[in-house]
């Protein structure tokens, strides 16, 4: 069962280390929600923009393959590509 929540995502600038390339609605990586240690399958999706390029923010839905228990508003969230961080975020109501 998956979990799905709202959240606003800025993508780190690729001189921060970010990626180079826009990400595109539909985008799947893994993630940090909070402090825990647990990285999760997510599936990133915008309602608008349709792409995210990097240094940019928007509010995205982000459903969870697994099934953490549903973030709280104001839980931060850290998006990977392997172990490269490449966004950050705060869930949202």
């Amino acid at each position: 069962m998956a979990t799905t929540f709202n959240a606003e995502l800025r993508l780190l600038p690729t001189v921060e280390g970010g990626r180079e390339t826009p990400l595109r609605s539909g985008y799947r990586s893994i993630a940090r929600l909070g402090d825990t240690e647990e990285l999760w399958g997510v599936e990133i999706t915008f309602a608008a923009p349709t792409m995210l390029a990097p240094g940019e923010s928007a509010a995205v839905t982000l459903r969870a393959w697994a099934d953490p228990q549903t973030p709280s508003s104001g839980t931060a969230i850290q998006v990977y590509e392997g172990a490269r961080l490449v966004g950050t975020g705060t869930v949202r109501e």
